[in-house]
């Protein structure tokens, strides 16, 4: 099922992007206003998928299921992207290894 598949992509990206996240916090590298920005609007893309995910029953048309999910993931890829190239971009001291290797 497209819908089981993108939900699983979802849960994916997001399984990706934690132990970045979580890298972030324990350096403690310094998050400069756009990274805080994106950051916010990844919190609203995991709400948005989080709701709809909760909101899905069987009456929902199957076909405007795919087309929603489909729409929350690239949303979600995207942000998380952009999270990875700020990061990237603003690391320069050495305990940032680390947050290198799980970008990869």
């Amino acid at each position: 099922m497209p819908f089981q598949k993108i939900c699983n992509n979802m849960v994916g990206v997001l399984k990706r992007l934690k132990p970045v996240l979580d890298d972030i916090m324990d350096y403690k590298i310094p998050l400069h206003e756009n990274l805080c920005k994106v950051c916010e609007e990844l919190d609203i893309r995991v709400n948005e998928a989080r709701d709809f995910i909760e909101k899905w029953g069987s009456k929902m048309s199957k076909i405007h299921s795919v087309l929603q999910s489909g729409t929350l993931l690239i949303k979600l890829q995207s942000t998380s992207l952009d999270i990875c190239h700020m990061i990237v971009k603003s690391l320069q001291s050495p305990p940032s290894v680390s947050v290198l290797a799980n970008l990869q």
